[in-house]
């Protein structure tokens, strides 16, 4: 443990990262403010080194007292998906409150910002300039950590986690339990395309590593677990979980991309109503494509820097 922290502030500490996340710094003797805007939202056990600290509203002036006396803060608030969020929507929860965040850990002193990125900042391209998107955002937030930290002013180190399961998770493969347990999807079709994850547990490892290594400011992070996944075998893994044998016929392709589309109508339709059930949220053409290509990322660099395993 970093002798020199006393104090660790986690935005977004009642989401599904920012639960674990808090539990596992507890574990590890850390003094932790765990800040949410819902209050009794933060599942952690009663603990003399836990902090709650409910602020409905993220302002400077409530940022600024959610900064005081902390010496690192791990950045988790935010949207985490784009579909059915406006780009000022977007805007506000993963670059305003990043920028005004930075503000409060400048004026407080604080040593360290760690920002929770994701991979998919990774596939922007320069020429992008429609209408602001996630992984935009998601860029937007970094270059602002890393902008300060060019200024001395504070340490900056940025994470991109690939896609992160684990107990509680959201996105495209909790969607695929769930519609697998509720009999809603015929078997994918036979596809080549992997993808990399990371556990959430050691995410929260690899943050808090972030968080105290004397290698990571200035740096950015693609963090995975090393290994690449088929999307089929994750598919059969679901079955066998459920106690149910995998049909013998798969899909085609083009019927599921027909099937996706239609779903996706219906869940914009749904939307509208508020009527769209919470697991059809992650049902869009996006998610189809993601099934069919490959999703691949390394992570060596925060292995061989920061000891991360």
């Amino acid at each position: 443990m970093g002798d020199d922290i006393k104090l660790i502030l986690v935005t977004g500490s009642n989401g599904f990262i920012g639960q674990h996340l808090c539990k596992r710094l507890l574990t590890q003797g850390y003094k932790v403010r765990a800040l949410t805007r819902i209050k009794g939202s933060v599942e952690v056990n009663s603990n003399k080194n836990l902090e709650v600290l409910v602020c409905p509203a993220l302002n400077l002036k409530n940022l600024e007292m959610a900064c005081e006396n902390v010496d690192v803060v791990i950045h988790l608030a935010g949207l985490a998906h784009d579909s059915n969020v406006s780009s000022e929507q977007l805007y506000e929860a993963n670059v305003g409150l990043t920028e005004t965040l930075l503000s409060a850990a400048v004026k407080q002193k604080v040593k360290r910002v760690v920002l929770m990125s994701s991979s998919l900042a990774a596939y922007v391209s320069p020429s992008e300039k429609h209408c602001l998107n996630y992984s935009q955002s998601k860029l937007a937030a970094e270059k602002l950590v890393a902008s300060v930290h060019a200024t001395g002013q504070l340490e900056g180190v940025i994470l991109r986690p690939v896609n992160v399961y684990g107990p509680g998770m959201r996105g495209n493969i909790a969607t695929l339990m769930t519609l697998i347990s509720k009999r809603l999807v015929l078997p994918l079709p036979r596809l080549d395309s992997r993808i990399s994850l990371i556990g959430v547990f050691d995410l929260c490892d690899a943050t808090t590593l972030a968080g105290i290594s004397k290698n990571a400011p200035g740096k950015t992070y693609i963090v995975t677990d090393g290994k690449k996944y088929k999307i089929n075998e994750i598919e059969e893994e679901i079955y066998r979980a459920l106690g149910r044998k995998m049909p013998p016929i798969r899909v085609p392709r083009y019927m599921l991309f027909v099937l996706i589309v239609l779903l996706s109508f219906m869940v914009k339709v749904l939307s509208f109503f508020r009527l769209c059930p919470r697991f059809l949220g992650g049902v869009s053409i996006k998610a189809y494509n993601k099934l069919i290509e490959n999703n691949l990322f390394e992570s060596r660099k925060i292995q061989s820097e920061l000891g991360f395993k």
